[in-house]
């Protein structure tokens, strides 16, 4: 899923409506949001709403849905309001979020594949199958990074760390909660001194650049 398309998506209906709404992956972490400051928070009220349920739910005067693609449950939109005509809105904007997902639902299950590979979400004897699916390469050399930043400060660090990696069939870029996004990076070096060498360069660009664009402190975990 195209983070950016969301928040171009967003911005147009925000600018007809007026109305704070946003986008949550299945667990609740903001992907994106009218209100800038919330990307990258989790909305605690995504947890209450009834499973394998699709229609609107209504928390704290705030509206829910759930959206499925391709027989899944990936995101939930919101809108800040519980009147009749808001309801419609969140119908349309949760329309919107589905073509958008479908358009590049390849490019998003890569992502998706991986991260519940690495938080186990996945039966081990699933992983090879779908990984040929979705054209994965698995006999490839490829490194985790953890990368966390200071959540008191309203920063996505998320589209920086994708604009540095912009290999999507390559690289994959996941977040894992409000701190923590993971890369997923291929390595070109051979050999243990020039991967080492690479796996260092990698990390320093990561906290160069998030210092740099966003005037963050980034600490990196390799794995």
């Amino acid at each position: 899923m195209s983070i950016k398309l969301l928040k171009e998506m967003l911005y147009q209906v925000n600018s007809i409506i007026n109305m704070e709404c946003g986008v949550t992956d299945e667990n609740g972490v903001i992907l994106a949001c009218t209100d800038e400051s919330k990307v990258g928070h989790i909305d605690d009220c995504v947890a209450d709403l009834p499973d394998n349920d699709i229609s609107i739910h209504i928390i704290n005067n705030v509206a829910y849905q759930r959206i499925v693609v391709n027989s899944r449950y990936e995101y939930v939109v919101f809108i800040c309001s519980d009147k009749n005509e808001s309801l419609k809105y969140l119908s349309l904007i949760a329309l919107n979020v589905k073509n958008i997902s479908l358009y590049y639902d390849d490019k998003f299950d890569k992502s998706n594949f991986i991260k519940n590979v690495m938080m186990n979400n996945i039966l081990p004897g699933d992983i090879t199958l779908r990984a040929k699916e979705l054209h994965v390469s698995n006999n490839v050399s490829r490194v985790v990074f953890l990368i966390r930043t200071d959540a008191n400060k309203d920063i996505s660090p998320y589209e920086v760390i994708l604009s540095i990696f912009p290999n999507r069939n390559k690289d994959f870029v996941v977040i894992i909660d409000e701190e923590n996004i993971a890369l997923v990076k291929e390595l070109r070096a051979e050999g243990e001194d020039k991967a080492a060498k690479e796996i260092e360069r990698i990390a320093k660009t990561i906290v160069d650049t998030l210092n740099g664009e966003l005037m963050v402190k980034a600490i990196v975990g390799i794995g």
